[in-house]
């Protein structure tokens, strides 16, 4: 048998940051857990100063009862952004008794267990991206016992089809905030973005993001913080999910009521056997309508090379570029046996020399749209048109369930469907 009683055994490991935890304690101590998610090394962000409330660091003690120590992060220029002492609650209950533990099991507790320890990130305060180190701090000397990495993530430009992508997340959001208040001085700094200024936010003392100056610094000078990423990246929040925490606030784009105004709105329209085009005019101003193509970017009346122009073009987030064809909603679908009348099959017939003109010049139209040949790993088409209930069910139901190669076939009402199923689970939530 091996002899580790000389072991140098680590104090104290960093297991990463945690944007969401929980401590579990029920039980017998020895029986307590921790939910832990989003555990990483890694932080993505859009924009610095970053706040990490809410977070946590996640580290493992050994022996937590007789561990006391401090935890430190450190820049890569040796400033100390913050130290937080760690003692591990568990810690006078680590090693109870035997008969303590009425769970019908032998416990061994020969040798101090490693134990998890979670610390609230809220204090912290990310000024710009690089690598920290997380550090132990003990007896006058200091043990680097991870590192975390900020990295900073590009924001995508707010061009028209950027922004109808945005519009067609049901969880985005049309304006946020930046507020910073230093604790000493109370001086504040506020900033906002959004689709398009708003003199109200400004009237209230927020400062719109491009106008940010270069830096901020409190009156009392504790605080010295460099705006540039924010002031150039600030409005890449709008295409993330809602979020009030820490040093950023923000107002959701659609409350469940707006959506149930949308699918009225445009049940009506379609009742009126409308044309194309007011079909079209609808679907850009409630680009929501495309949400379960999962958009990235939107495009409306896009050319194909010089011959063709699709009515939307959508690159959603498998990198496909789906290009959507738009029929009047009261035009017949199938025939009396089932088959696709001429009207459906004009369509087909369309979408699919789009595809075979795309086929041989890729790259050509590609440019057209302005998105280079690694922004699109798949290219296929989509029909809508007509309605469900001008159809035989079962013929229908075959109809969408057959495969036609690379272009999937709607009705008005699956785009109905969809949004009314969000709906329902909104208002599960």
């Amino acid at each position: 048998m091996t002899d580790t009683t000389n072991c140098q055994i680590p104090a104290v490991a960093f297991l990463g940051f945690c944007e969401r935890a929980n401590s579990i304690k029920q039980g017998p101590p020895l029986l307590w857990k921790h939910n832990i998610l989003e555990l990483k090394h890694t932080i993505h962000s859009t924009i610095y100063p970053i706040s990490l409330t809410g977070g946590h660091f996640a580290i493992s003690v050994y022996d937590a009862s007789t561990f006391e120590g401090e935890i430190c992060l450190r820049s890569d220029d040796g400033e100390k952004v913050v130290n937080f002492e760690s003692k591990s609650d568990e810690a006078e209950v680590l090693q109870p008794p035997i008969e303590q533990l009425d769970i019908g099991i032998a416990v061994s507790t020969k040798s101090p267990p490693w134990t998890t320890d979670l610390i609230p990130t809220d204090e912290i305060l990310i000024k710009s991206p690089g690598q920290f180190d997380v550090c132990l701090l003990k007896d006058n000397q200091e043990f680097i016992i991870g590192h975390l990495i900020f990295d900073l993530a590009p924001a995508e430009d707010l061009t028209p089809d950027r922004i109808a992508a945005i519009k067609s997340d049901p969880n985005s959001v049309k304006d946020v905030r930046f507020t910073f208040l230093c604790n000493q001085c109370g001086d504040t700094l506020k900033s906002y973005t959004g689709f398009d200024r708003n003199k109200d936010q400004e009237n209230n003392g927020l400062i719109w993001y491009k106008d940010l100056p270069d830096r901020f610094e409190c009156n009392c000078g504790k605080n010295d913080l460099d705006l540039t990423i924010l002031r150039q990246n600030m409005h890449g929040l709008l295409g993330q999910r809602a979020n009030s925490q820490g040093t950023i606030s923000s107002t959701r784009l659609y409350e469940k009521n707006a959506l149930e105004v949308i699918v009225n709105d445009f049940m009506n329209l379609l009742n009126l056997d409308p044309l194309e085009e007011p079909v079209q005019k609808f679907i850009e101003e409630n680009p929501l309508l495309l949400y379960q193509f999962s958009p990235q970017r939107i495009f409306y009346k896009p050319p194909i090379l010089s011959k063709y122009y699709a009515d939307i073009a959508v690159v959603n987030q498998k990198k496909e570029l789906i290009l959507i064809e738009l029929e009047r909603p009261g035009k017949s679908i199938l025939k009396k046996d089932g088959g696709r009348t001429a009207d459906l099959q004009r369509p087909f017939t369309q979408v699919e020399d789009w595809l075979f003109s795309i086929e041989q010049h890729r790259n050509a139209v590609l440019d057209g749209f302005d998105l280079s040949p690694s922004d699109v790993s798949k290219i296929r088409g989509v029909v809508v048109m007509g309605r469900d209930n001008e159809c035989n069910e079962e013929h229908l139901r075959k109809l969408k369930w057959n495969d036609h190669g690379k272009i999937d076939f709607y009705t008005y009402d699956d785009l109905v469907n969809g949004l009314i199923t969000l709906i329902r689970n909104m208002r599960d939530l």
